[in-house]
C-alpha cells in the first residue's frame, strides 16, 4: 500500500462511517511506518491524519498517530500543533514520551508538566516494591547497624 493509497482511505474515512474500525487502525499504523522510513512523505500522512474521521471514529488512535507522524517532520511546531490536541494525554508510554521530547524541543509552556507526566507514568509501571531500598547484605553492616 502506498502513501497515497493511505491519504485516500484517511480524506474517505472523514465522511465514511462505515469503515471497519480494524481495518483503519491497521492504515494508521502502515501510515506512522511508512513517515518514519520516508519522512518526505510525512506531511501528506500527517494533513490526512489530523482531520477528524466520521462520527469521530478512532479518535485518540487517530490524534496520537498524527502527532507521532508529526514528529518526522522537521517544524517542531507541527508536533506540538498534533500534541495540543491530544490534551489531556492519555496514559500511553510512546504518546508521553513523544509529548515530553515535542515539548522540551520547541520551548513549550507544559514542558515541564509533560517531563513530569511521563515521570509518573513510569513510577506507576515499576513493579510493586520497587521503591523500597534492598536491606543490606550480611556483613555489609557496621556494629552498630548501619549499612556501611
Amino acid at each position: 500500500m502506498t502513501a497515497a493509497t493511505l491519504v485516500t482511505a484517511f480524506t474517505a474515512a472523514r465522511t465514511d462511517p462505515w469503515l471497519r474500525p480494524h481495518l483503519l487502525a491497521a492504515a494508521m499504523s502502515l501510515a506512522r511506518e511508512i513517515a518514519k522510513a520516508d519522512p518526505r512523505l510525512a506531511r501528506a500522512l500527517y494533513d490526512a491524519t489530523k482531520e477528524p474521521f466520521a462520527v469521530e471514529a478512532q479518535r485518540e488512535l487517530r490524534l496520537a498517530t498524527a502527532a507521532e507522524i508529526a514528529a518526522v517532520l522537521p517544524d517542531p511546531a507541527v508536533c506540538v500543533e498534533a500534541l495540543e490536541k491530544l490534551e489531556p494525554p492519555p496514559a500511553d508510554r510512546e504518546v508521553l514520551v513523544l509529548r515530553a521530547h515535542c515539548y522540551r524541543r520547541e520551548a513549550h509552556p507544559r514542558a515541564a508538566a509533560a517531563e513530569d507526566d511521563l515521570v509518573q507514568l513510569i513510577d506507576r509501571e515499576a513493579p510493586l516494591g520497587a521503591s523500597i531500598p534492598t536491606p543490606p547484605a550480611a556483613g555489609d553492616t557496621d556494629p552498630g547497624g548501619r549499612a556501611r
